[in-house]
């Protein structure tokens, strides 16, 4: 049941059915927390948010959820590309062009350290501007419901970073 839920959901997000977010996150990939029991708790509850880079134009949501007393969360991060010829795509009958679709990423790891303080990766993707592949690391601050912090994106080929800011809400049932 949950691989044909978590297919059902990748299928829905790719087609930007963005809403369907929420259903999905709890059938994504595990993400290992690395962090003292007290740090690690201060992340407990489901958060939600976005991130955005006015230098490359992308932004998207983030999601992720975290129990208290494990080390593990799940979450979600969708990357809606920006819109220009280099990442258009041609429709289904190979005809005209349209913007590519929202992506998953994958967070590969998330670290919660005295001070309230978080840092992260994603699992490395391709970039839909460039066909090479990014790295990105995160950073951030916990306050109160509250996660800031930047973000910022490595490309292999090149070693150009591109950075970005995110914020995430803790939502209370």
């Amino acid at each position: 049941m949950n691989g044909i839920r978590g297919a059902t959901c990748r299928n829905a997000i790719l087609a930007g059915l963005l809403p369907v977010l929420g259903a999905c996150a709890t059938t994504s990939t595990p993400i290992p927390m690395v962090g003292d029991e007290p740090d690690l708790a201060i992340l407990d509850g489901r958060w939600e948010g976005n991130y955005e880079s006015p230098e490359t134009g992308r932004s998207g949501s983030i999601t992720f959820e975290l129990t208290a007393g494990r080390d593990t969360a799940y979450g979600d991060v969708i990357m809606v590309p920006s819109s220009g010829p280099h990442i258009l795509q041609s429709d289904e009958h190979g005809e005209g062009a349209a913007p590519a679709p929202p992506m998953p990423l994958e967070i590969s790891f998330v670290r919660a350290e005295a001070g309230a303080q978080i840092s992260g990766a994603l699992t490395p993707y391709q970039d839909p501007a460039c066909a090479c592949v990014l790295r990105t690391r995160f950073e951030g601050h916990v306050e109160g419901d509250t996660i800031r912090g930047d973000y910022f994106s490595t490309h292999s080929g090149s070693g150009q970073v591109q950075s970005g800011t995110f914020t995430v809400v803790r939502k209370h049932e």
